[in-house]
């Protein structure tokens, strides 16, 4: 007679040996045994441990990609950014997903992950301060990509320095006319306001292939229609690397919910 066992996926069997047989014989057997009882058992709590850390990365991905989660100020940065591809979990390297540094091609309507915690650190001490927020909440409200929009009001508004941005809540110079830039400027009730404003502007006119100026979602195809020097694209870009770099370098190793 064989008794079938199973470990690992594959089943195994051994002989069952009747209860005259040779003690030291039967006793290696009992021991065989013991060994594939265990070998069951490791495998069992492996697998549970590995359904478990799936259900959490999963958990990561849901809320780096699409919850409010990111717009907590006390959040940790995350380790590695998740991209779900034909439903297995990646860890790229990149904190917006674009490969070689290459923000000058990246769709701009790709999610970045980027955290209110991880903009507040790299804005810290210049005239957009605590501004990190404004931007995630402006991606999770839009679909524009948060560090793309915080490197174009880097560059429009020298940092949050210009008049417009100062006076009239406008980091983008939205509305301004090279004659007279400052009185055509659109004044927003707030910098919250003016950022998801724009951002949808941006969408509609120059991401979305029903826009009327869309030549591409990318910095190359918005540079065609969107500004007359031809260098616009490359220096938005060069921000966004900036801001990638910083936060790839100052992340914590580990994930956690506070």
């Amino acid at each position: 007679m064989k008794k079938a066992l199973f470990a690992a996926g594959v089943g195994l069997s051994l002989t069952v040996l009747p209860a005259s047989a040779n003690p030291r014989v039967l006793e290696d057997y009992e021991n065989k045994l013991a060994l594939i009882a265990e070998l069951e058992a490791k495998t069992e709590q492996l697998i549970t441990v590995s359904e478990r850390q799936l259900e959490l990365a999963e958990h990561a991905y849901f809320e780096a990609f699409t919850s409010k989660f990111r717009l907590q100020e006390n959040h940790v940065t995350f380790s590695s950014r998740l991209v779900l591809n034909r439903g297995k979990l990646l860890y790229s390297s990149k904190a917006v997903g674009y490969p070689s540094n290459n923000a000058y091609s990246l769709n701009l309507l790709t999610p970045s992950a980027v955290t209110t915690y991880e903009l507040n650190q790299f804005l810290k001490g210049t005239n957009m301060a605590g501004l990190g927020a404004t931007f995630v909440n402006a991606e999770l409200e839009t679909g524009v990509n948060a560090i793309f929009l915080t490197s174009l009001a880097i560059h429009e508004s020298g940092w949050g320095n210009s008049a417009i941005a100062r006076n009239k809540s406008n980091l983008f110079g939205y509305g301004a006319y090279d004659k007279s830039p400052y009185e055509s400027a659109v004044h927003f009730s707030s910098i919250e306001d003016g950022v998801v404003f724009v951002a949808n502007k941006l969408k509609a006119n120059y991401l979305l292939t029903s826009g009327q100026y869309y030549a591409g979602p990318t910095l190359a195809g918005v540079n065609k229609r969107y500004s007359s020097d031809s260098k616009w694209g490359f220096k938005i870009a060069t921000t966004m690397n900036q801001i990638d770099a910083f936060i790839l370098a100052n992340q914590n190793t580990g994930y956690e919910v506070k």
